[in-house]
């Protein structure tokens, strides 16, 4: 599930079935930048990247599962065609390295710890 969402919906911008993913209530503990809580938070991070990247892949580097949490590190690549926070905006090649800890209950994720670095 953890990685249909990275691969999919992140990737490929979909936003219609986020709650399929994640709980209402989901928390953010790192989030880019201020966002709105639960679900529309979530949106608004796939749209930001669509925005910036329209055209991006995902490479899952390492997936680990314990219990009722998820370790995911994976690679978004593109390329930058509009405004990212944090990065001037450019026209170039731009990867985000993302390493993220996901707590998961009833099958949703329902809290995210994580860390990017963008190139």
């Amino acid at each position: 599930m953890v990685k249909r969402f990275y691969e999919g919906n992140l990737a490929n911008g979909k936003t219609d079935d986020v709650g399929d993913y994640f709980a209402a209530d989901f928390v953010d503990h790192d989030p880019p930048g201020p966002l709105p809580p639960g679900i529309p938070g979530v949106v608004a991070v796939v749209e930001m990247m669509q925005r910036a990247m329209p055209q991006r892949t995902t490479t899952v580097h390492d997936l680990l599962e314990d219990g009722d949490r998820v370790a995911i590190r994976f690679t978004l690549h593109g390329e930058q065609t509009g405004p990212f926070p944090g990065r001037p905006e450019k026209r170039g090649p731009m990867e985000i390295d993302v390493i993220a800890l996901l707590r998961v209950a009833n099958g949703k994720i329902v809290e995210r710890w994580g860390q990017a670095r963008v190139r």
